[in-house]
């Protein structure tokens, strides 16, 4: 069976800071993406390096399947004000932050550390592909 995604997968990349542009338009390439947005950064922030997280439909059904592969996934970006905290504070409730709640349900992060080797970065690449197409 063969997960689907509506329109395009969009991909978002924390950049390294050396040759930004050149990282993130051959990663969308491997990908098959025309269309990325970036995460911008700032002389003023930082980055961990760390993460790079996509945006799909059916954002569970991919994980379980990345995860059946032997892929670690993991959700890191959740909807803040849908937290109990921000709820019981603030009375915050679904349908208050509606672009803040579509990016919490369907952001996963897949793995990217420095030992990563090009063999594996092109195993996830294939094996994400081959989920959500």
């Amino acid at each position: 069976r063969r997960l689907k995604i509506d329109d395009t997968l969009i991909l978002s990349f924390l950049l390294y800071e050396q040759q930004p542009e050149k990282g993130l338009k051959e990663l969308s390439m491997l990908f098959g993406i025309s269309d990325y947005s970036k995460v911008m950064i700032t002389a003023n922030s930082g980055s961990a390096k760390s993460m790079f997280t996509i945006l799909v439909e059916n954002r569970d059904n991919v994980m379980h399947e990345l995860q059946k592969k032997g892929i670690g996934v993991a959700v890191n970006y959740r909807a803040v004000h849908l937290l109990d905290y921000y709820r019981k504070r603030f009375g915050y409730k679904e349908g208050d932050f509606p672009n803040a709640e579509y990016i919490g349900n369907h952001t996963i992060t897949l793995p990217l550390y420095p030992k990563l080797t090009d063999l594996e970065v092109e195993h996830i690449i294939g094996e994400v592909n081959e989920i959500v197409r």
